[in-house]
């Protein structure tokens, strides 16, 4: 049988061609028609979503910029995001704020959401991002802001910098609420289930079993929370992880916290050793009502009583049926392998990007991954610079065994690279 060369060339091309097509920015949902002024939309596709992205990160056709500040964005189906095999965040900002628990940032910075986004009950499924960048995550920066209603599945989330979350990177006085992530989440500081940065404002009602895990300020649902609330929340996380081994940043709910208490009475943690990854050993030593890691809730109960204790309820929009998590729309969620009852799961390894950059410390020792040339500065509080390493590209180990105790900050730059860390010295 002969082979038709030219057919086949072209049942490539055409394929080929349908691959490319398939991330295609919608923007039609948002344009307005003549003497119309709009601040409801709805959006039902995965082309449609990454337009939104487009339009708030000012990197679009219609040569617009817009933070949907005072308007509303509903779903009106569940979406795929399949198709966009490393999902850009909605909302990337322009500038990076220093974040500092003496003063959180307030300012107003170009590329970010700050309107409301009800998921109407919908789930976003198979979102991926796999790149060396901060504020990562469904939305990447909001402020201001409402995520509400919206479930993430199976997301995979690997990030080789800072500020990581399954619903936001990072969230300004902003309200998260009835939502829940599954998958996994990962990348090197305030990395979080839900949000890696939570600067005021509250995760309410909000679940997370995704699997979270990076070198500090990692927690179960919120990475890093500066004057924020997390309440009404479960963090049923299969691991949550520090990749470094130091745990002084790690917490079951929250990471870390510049205010106590963080969680409320209502706020639960996974408390099972069987499965749960945890500091000391496998043991969650932040546990109470009032404390870091929340209240312990066992295997057993999550699988016998579907509203977790009287957290998620059908009057705030919660699908309830035993042997399942909470769900939204009237679906519950299938219980993960992990939440089941006699489980046994191994944690998989951490998924760094390729040659993604980072410092890290762990007491008196830094770990560098550097792409190209550079060098590490550490810096004494006045300012004063203490020490110089000038380095080539590679993976790198320092040890300051010679430093007497304080506070320092370290400076590690490569190329148009740049990281900041903190070093305690005891």
């Amino acid at each position: 049988m002969k082979i038709n060369k030219l057919a086949v060339s072209a049942v490539a091309v055409f394929f080929a061609v349908s691959a490319v097509a398939a991330q295609t920015p919608d923007f039609d949902w948002y344009v307005a028609g003549p003497g119309e002024i709009k601040s409801i939309y709805t959006i039902s596709t995965a082309d449609e979503l990454a337009g939104l992205a487009e339009i708030v990160n000012g990197s679009n056709r219609l040569s617009t910029i817009d933070s949907f500040f005072g308007k509303t964005i509903t779903l009106t189906a569940d979406i795929d995001l399949s198709e966009y095999d490393n999902w850009t965040p909605i909302g990337i900002p322009m500038e990076h704020p220093l974040y500092k628990a003496s003063s959180p940032p307030v300012v107003i910075l170009p590329g970010m959401f700050r309107g409301k986004f009800d998921g109407g009950g919908h789930v976003i499924r198979n979102l991926t991002i796999n790149r060396n960048a901060s504020f990562q995550g469904l939305f990447g920066y909001i402020q201001d802001a409402e995520v509400k209603n919206l479930g993430l599945e199976n997301i995979s989330i690997s990030v080789g910098a800072n500020v990581a979350g399954g619903i936001a990177g990072a969230a300004d006085w902003s309200l998260i609420a009835n939502c829940y992530t599954t998958g996994a989440v990962g990348g090197l500081s305030r990395i979080g289930g839900i949000v890696g940065v939570l600067t005021g404002g509250t995760v309410s009602n909000c679940y997370s079993a995704a699997g979270v895990d990076g070198f500090d300020h990692v927690g179960g649902i919120v990475g890093l929370s500066i004057e924020g609330l997390v309440r009404n929340s479960a963090a049923l996380n299969p691991y949550v992880e520090s990749i470094s081994g130091d745990n002084g940043a790690l917490g079951r709910v929250a990471g870390w916290a510049s205010h106590r208490p963080l969680p409320d009475d209502y706020t639960m943690q996974l408390f099972s050793n069987n499965v749960a990854y945890a500091q000391m050993g496998g043991v969650w030593v932040n546990i109470g009502a009032d404390k870091r890691d929340g209240q312990g809730i066992g295997i057993d109960g999550i699988n016998m009583v579907p509203d977790l204790f009287g957290l998620f309820l059908p009057e705030s929009g919660w699908a309830l049926q035993s042997g399942k998590l909470p769900g939204l729309n009237g679906n519950p969620v299938e219980m993960p392998e992990h939440l089941r009852i006699n489980a046994s799961v191994k944690r998989p390894a951490h998924r760094q990007p390729a040659g993604a950059q980072f410092v890290t410390v762990s007491g008196r020792t830094l770990n560098l991954r550097l792409a190209e040339r550079g060098s590490v500065g550490i810096y004494a509080l006045n300012g004063a610079r203490v020490r110089t390493f000038d380095l080539s590209g590679g993976t790198h180990t320092l040890r300051l065994n010679d430093l007497p105790r304080g506070v320092y900050a370290v400076r590690a730059k490569s190329g148009a690279w740049k990281q900041s860390a903190r070093v305690v010295v005891k």
